[in-house]
């Protein structure tokens, strides 16, 4: 009996177990549907919206929250958080344009549910610096500086800006200025420049200008040496400015209000004495210039340039014919032409040639020929040619002998005048290259010297490259200014 009750309490035991170990899925079941209800149906936090990241300093940039779809009027704060642990709060939206360059942590919250929030970092940039820097262009002297206008743009006049002028400080401003520099010819590098701050990046901004010298004849001089001006070149009225071979560069103005004589080249033939034969007058093969005259009495023959120098021939029955120089062609004028004389020596192609020397007769010592003229290149944006002369030198008188004269010397050739301008334009003046005359005697004078000619030439661009400054070496004809 006791064997049959052990029997019937097993099966109670089984059915026990099973019973514990369904409510035991069940509850873990329960518990599963109800996470997954809660996770379908969270609310999800408030949206946060940056327009832009990263954003620029001093430029509108907008954040924006808003609530959560189930919980549309709850109230959402925005805080930034800066690095140094500055706040900046803001309910709904908030504009960075005041923030100071930096990163920030940007959360919204949701006042109105506890532990809704969503959050962002934000960088603003520095924002590059608005200079402005103007300077005048270079020019020629005119006892007035060079006015320089500089301005600075940021927000609240926060950054200032630095004028150099060749490397000195000159003046500071957090918005605008102006300054004016010293009138005295020279170079002047201008830098306007600011090292910025927090907010703004460094800038700078330059410029340059040349206040360019002025010369100006105030008394009569003889030029030693070219004049390579960037600036303008003024003859006073009543000075008279020998020239000897020399050219004239400017590149403003050249303006001759008193007169310009180009001088003599020193190439007249020498008279004959007892010692020594007399000499034709010096040539110049490629100038276009005018020719010598002859010796007088049948002597030596004038100079040559692309003009046949006077010159004398005997007849059959011993007589003596003479000539006079031819005259020369007119060149025609290009920049490469004119940069080829001034390389080769302009002057090689623009003096007269010399007349020839008379012969030893009866005692009677030969007359030297005339020296011919040194013509002169004149270039400048505008020329006001004035009063220029390069006449050939008259030839020496001859001398009496023993019952006889000898003969003139012969005229020097006249020079040649080459005036290049610009686009400013030109004003004739009044010119004059005739040759020399030939020397008198009471038997037989020399023979007049050829004319030179006036050479005009319109560039586009100069021939000759001007200088920036002064280039004439040590040669100093610059006068009150």
């Amino acid at each position: 009996m006791a064997k049959s009750e052990k029997a019937e309490e097993k099966p109670k035991e089984n059915l026990n177990v099973m019973q514990k170990r369904n409510i035991i899925i069940g509850i873990v079941v329960v518990v599963i549907v109800i996470a997954l209800i809660a996770l379908l149906t969270r609310t999800p936090p408030p949206t946060l919206v940056i327009q832009t990241n990263p954003g620029v300093y001093g430029q509108s940039n907008n954040i924006t929250a808003l609530p959560p779809p189930h919980h549309p009027n709850d109230v959402i704060k925005i805080i930034l958080t800066a690095a140094n642990g500055k706040n900046y709060t803001s309910l709904a939206s908030f504009n960075t344009q005041n923030l100071p360059a930096g990163t920030y942590h940007v959360v919204a919250f949701d006042v109105n549910t506890s532990g809704y929030s969503s959050s962002q970092l934000l960088n603003i940039s520095k924002a590059p610096l608005k200079l402005n820097l103007t300077a005048p262009s270079s020019f020629n002297f005119n006892a007035t500086g060079g006015a320089i206008s500089f301005s600075i743009s940021s927000l609240g006049n926060q950054v200032k800006g630095t004028l150099y002028v060749n490397g000195a400080k000159v003046a500071e401003t957090s918005s605008s200025g102006s300054y004016t520099t010293s009138p005295n010819p020279g170079s002047y590098n201008i830098t306007f420049s600011s090292q910025g701050n927090q907010n703004y990046t460094s800038a700078t901004t330059s410029a340059n200008f040349k206040i360019l010298p002025n010369m100006v004849f105030m008394h009569d001089q003889t030029l030693n040496g070219n004049i390579d001006l960037a600036g303008n070149v003024t003859i006073e009225g009543g000075v008279t400015l020998t020239t000897d071979g020399y050219s004239i560069i400017a590149g403003g103005t050249f303006a001759n209000y008193g007169t310009i004589i180009t001088g003599y080249a020193n190439d007249g033939g020498e008279g004959g004495d007892l010692f020594n034969n007399a000499t034709p007058g010096g040539s110049y093969p490629y100038s276009y210039g005018g020719a010598g005259g002859v010796g007088g009495g049948c002597s030596e023959n004038g100079g040559s340039t692309l003009a046949t120098g006077g010159y004398f021939s005997m007849t059959s029955s011993a007589s003596c014919n003479t000539y006079p120089p031819g005259q020369p062609p007119a060149p025609n004028i290009t920049n490469a032409v004119i940069q080829s004389w001034y390389t080769n020596g302009i002057a090689n192609y623009l003096t007269g040639a010399g007349g020839g020397g008379s012969d030893y007769i009866g005692f009677a010592s030969g007359a030297n020929g005339g020296s011919g003229a040194y013509g002169i290149f004149i270039q400048a944006n505008k020329i006001i040619a004035g009063n220029i002369e390069a006449n050939g030198q008259t030839g020496g008188a001859g001398s009496e002998g023993l019952f006889v004269f000898s003969g003139g010397g012969g005229g020097g050739g006249g020079g040649a005048i080459l005036l290049a301008y610009g686009s400013g334009g030109y004003v004739p003046g009044t010119y004059s290259y005739t040759g020399g005359i030939g020397g008198s005697s009471s038997s037989n004078g020399g023979g007049q010297g050829g004319n030179g000619q006036l050479i005009t030439y319109n560039y586009v661009t100069p021939p000759i490259s001007v200088c920036n400054g002064v280039c004439i070496g040590s040669n100093k004809y610059l006068e009150g200014t």
